[in-house]
């Protein structure tokens, strides 16, 4: 048997594969847990029953195959479990509150109309698809700027080794985002994360925090860690927002100008050693990643 996240990630793993065809006496089979034991385990540390997830994620992929795909409203009723065209319908607009073929037309949900609990799987499989490269990503803005010497105000830092999307959802589920918007109201990175990814690090470097560019006079808050970032140069990428606001997709953009930029054009080289990396979503202003570097 699996245990911890070990089973979480599993069983997310398997529906995501078998989406057309899985229940919860599947999954409770592939898991080697009974329906009850499964289900208890995913409540507890997801927030949703196992049912609830698979319905939302057969509507989050739906909803994506809507958006980004030509597939006939059929196929995609098909793809994503649903047993006729009517049956998804009558799903998509009782969850949605308008009809696949009126939400086709004008590829807009009203935010207001989606609960907490969907609008996370819908996130984490936008996550999901760009990772695939099934989504066709917008082109980034890159520019060269100078970052003066700041402080990093950090409230949480990924010590479990989440994938980011993951750690982003347990630090709203427990109200860290908001509390760092709440004392981070000086020229700042608002709910932007710092991380370093050198030495063999992965994503336990990840912090959750908010940026003061202000050195003199440096307040304290409680329950945040308190780290100089050195001034440097910066490489900036800027994805801005397309259709409805997706981070899946733009931070996968982003990732990809940096890996394949030529550094040499430009007589930078990566300087990952002595500066963070800092990154920085917005719905207003899409992604920004902040990547450190050094003139040569």
């Amino acid at each position: 048997m699996y245990s911890g996240n070990n089973v979480i990630d599993s069983v997310k793993d398997k529906i995501r594969q078998e989406l057309d065809s899985v229940n919860c006496n599947k999954v409770a089979l592939y898991s080697s847990y009974s329906v009850k034991q499964i289900n208890r385990i995913f409540s507890m540390q997801t927030d949703m029953n196992l049912g609830e997830y698979i319905r939302y994620k057969k509507l989050a992929q739906a909803l994506w195959d809507l958006r980004y795909t030509e597939m006939s409203i059929i196929q995609i009723a098909q793809n994503n479990g649903f047993e006729t065209q009517e049956s998804f319908t009558r799903a998509f607009k009782a969850t949605f509150n308008i009809t696949p073929f009126k939400f086709r037309e004008f590829r807009k949900l009203e935010s207001s109309e989606i609960d907490k609990a969907l609008n996370e799987v819908i996130e984490e499989t936008s996550h999901e698809n760009a990772r695939s490269r099934k989504q066709e990503l917008p082109q980034p803005s890159v520019n060269l700027i100078y970052k003066p010497q700041s402080i990093w105000y950090s409230l949480k830092r990924n010590i479990d080794d989440l994938f980011p999307h993951d750690f982003y959802i347990r630090c709203q589920k427990e109200g860290l985002i908001e509390k760092v918007k709440q004392v981070s109201n000086v020229m700042h990175l608002a709910g932007a994360y710092l991380t370093h990814i050198h030495k063999g690090q992965k994503f336990t470097s990840l912090t959750l925090g908010f940026e003061h560019e202000l050195l003199n006079n440096m307040p304290h808050f409680d329950g945040f860690e308190e780290t100089i970032c050195p001034a440097t140069n910066y490489l900036r990428v800027n994805v801005p927002p397309y259709l409805n606001y997706e981070l899946g997709g733009h931070v996968m953009a982003a990732w990809d100008v940096l890996s394949n930029f030529d550094y040499s054009k430009l007589h930078l080289k990566r300087e990952l050693d002595n500066a963070p990396i800092f990154e920085l979503d917005s719905v207003d202003f899409g992604y920004t990643l902040y990547f450190p570097v050094t003139l040569i």
